[in-house]
């Protein structure tokens, strides 16, 4: 928790081989010298008086680092003050030290964050620099806690939000305070009460069937179509943090710095986690963004997907949007580098159908999942660099349109399974790991194998081998759980520790697949399952430490799911 040293000065070396009395062979001036010299060279702001006291006639000093000095108690007096302690000592020189003798000002703001009821403004008077860090205490054991990163001050008043309170009753917040190094200063814990949450949100069952109190803490974002109010959950279904405001219902995620981001008709809405929201619009030629939206490097900018502006057709257009100029700074026409293939799906207007994307900054290119027909890669100049779908549903079709990367056929980029399988029925959520060159996809299994038939869902861990044009699967998630099946919508997401979640968003939905021109009727199940969405996590051994299940049927026992889940942290 904190490091420490066992550091003795000279001085107190030699007391400890010859005491510190009259028999030491040093005149009382060269005691109080040597005294002096060690004890100021130890103090500091980032290494405080940790105690003071008189043992066997000698004063002791003993700092933060843990080194000690001692000195004759006949050669000093001291007076501890609220912030440092005065030594006197009889040849009449003194020195000061810093320390901390007292309470200082630590406490929450009333109503200091009333659209994040599940937050509260902490307020501290920082005496010394160092950091703070806060801990919601967890009410199933420790890895229910939510523990912050170090906010580091420099002296003077911070206001810093902590978040992770329960929705009902009390929760106990423990607000510690260390030196740069690590050593704890101060703590004490507070019961706090949260503020009233969305009716709408009150409304969602969130029950947790499964899950592992020996895995550490995890929290999930999602929000359930129901309604626009995003919410983050830990593993035992227990609402952590939500904002009273809706923020959209696309492309709901967490970016790198900690704000949430969706996108709702024209909008892009970010906010805080302790409740900032800012709006920015696209123009209105580029219809709603639908379904996805990307934060880039650039934190300005935003990757989304819209409508064609030519309003010939919809959800097969990119732009990169930046927020500061409120302008469109480039676009990509996926009809120009993407083959239309009607054979799952047959829609003139809505051909493509594009539900998730992903940027891939090593090499400036963007990962598509279109549900009509394919999993896409283009490159930055629009142009295709691999195509993963059915091989049936290229037959026949005029690919010679396409711009291709380097020139080269459709053959020459176009993936196929080392085993065989497809992974393309209406899938979801095109994810891409970058430390170890894998991708994620959720397969719906709508239509699977051009039927009704063979009904279920799973989650797909797969490897590519550009240089042969196959994609590999590695692993799969949930294939064994029919009843789960979503034929719409759904995601799937990683954390760095291996886990993998699997959010079957649409158990509610019963689409009877005829053929590419009659594939989604009946809509909704005539008997609802109990639940209309279900997340499954897995560690990094393929076992289930989770379960999940969330329901919030309307008065016809319709239940639209949730869209989309991600890992998420409320430790920034």
């Amino acid at each position: 928790m904190s490091r420490q040293w066992k550091l003795y000065s000279f001085y107190a070396l030699l007391c400890l081989v010859l005491g510190c009395d009259r028999t030491s062979g040093l005149t009382d001036a060269q005691q109080i010298s040597l005294f002096i010299t060690a004890v100021e060279q130890d103090s500091s702001e980032d290494n405080l008086v940790t105690s003071l006291e008189e043992v066997d006639y000698s004063l002791s000093v003993t700092f933060e680092n843990g080194a000690s000095h001692i000195i004759p108690s006949r050669l000093a007096t001291y007076q501890e003050n609220p912030l440092d302690i005065d030594i006197f000592f009889t040849d009449g020189r003194q020195t000061k030290l810093q320390a901390l003798n007292s309470d200082f000002q630590l406490g929450f703001t009333e109503n200091g964050s009333v659209n994040v009821p599940l937050s509260k403004l902490c307020f501290i008077d920082i005496p010394f620099r160092g950091y703070v860090q806060w801990t919601a205490l967890g009410r199933n054991g420790k890895d229910s806690d939510i523990v912050s990163s170090n906010l580091e001050f420099e002296k003077g008043f911070k206001e810093f939000y902590v978040h992770g309170l329960y929705v009902e009753g009390v929760t106990l917040v423990e607000i510690s305070y260390f030196n740069r190094f690590g050593f704890l200063r101060y703590t004490q814990i507070f019961d706090l009460m949260s503020d009233p949450i969305s009716e709408n949100l009150k409304e969602v069952d969130i029950e947790s069937t499964i899950f592992d109190d020996t895995v550490s803490n995890r929290l999930f974002l999602s929000q359930h179509r129901s309604s626009n109010y995003p919410f983050i959950i830990d593993q035992f279904g227990d609402i952590r943090w939500t904002i009273n405001e809706m923020v959209g219902g696309w492309g709901l995620q967490q970016t790198n710095d900690g704000d949430i981001i969706a996108a709702r008709e024209l909008q892009i809405i970010k906010t805080s986690l302790s409740g900032k929201v800012d709006r920015f619009e696209i123009p209105a030629e580029y219809g709603s963004i639908h379904h996805d939206i990307i934060a880039m490097p650039n934190p300005d900018q935003y990757l989304l997907t819209v409508d064609s502006p030519d309003g010939l057709t919809v959800e097969d257009y990119l732009i990169l949007f930046d927020a500061e100029s409120l302008a469109v700074i480039k676009e990509w026409d996926l009809k120009k580098s993407v083959p239309r293939m009607p054979l799952l799906i047959d829609d003139e207007e809505d051909w493509f159908h594009v539900n998730a994307i992903s940027f891939d900054k090593r090499d400036q290119t963007i990962l598509i999942s279109g549900q009509r027909s394919a999993v896409v890669k283009i490159s930055w100049n629009n142009e295709l660099v691999w195509i993963l779908t059915d091989p049936a549903r290229l037959e026949g079709v005029n690919t010679g349109t396409i711009d291709i990367e380097g020139g080269k056929s459709i053959n020459e980029v176009f993936l196929t399974d080392f085993d065989g399988d497809i992974i393309t029925w209406g899938q979801h959520d095109i994810r891409i790991n970058p430390t170890n060159d894998t991708y994620y996809l959720f397969d719906n299994g709508l239509g699977r194998y051009y039927s009704n038939q063979i009904t279920f869902s799973r989650g797909v861990n797969f490897s590519i081998d550009i240089d042969n044009n196959r994609f590999n699967i590695l692993e799969t998630f949930g294939e064994n759980r029919p009843e789960f099946y979503s034929p719409i919508i759904s995601s799937i997401d990683f954390n760095a520790s291996g886990s993998v979640l699997v959010n079957f968003g649409s158990i509610g939905y019963q689409f009877n697949y005829i053929s590419n021109i009659n594939w989604h009727t009946p809509v909704w199940k005539i008997e609802y399952p109990g639940y209309g969405a279900a997340w499954i996590e897995y560690d990094q051994f393929g076992a289930v430490i989770t379960e999940i299940l969330f329901s919030n049927p309307d008065e016809n026992n319709r239940d639209p799911g949730i869209y989309r889940a991600r890992y998420a942290s409320l430790s920034s």
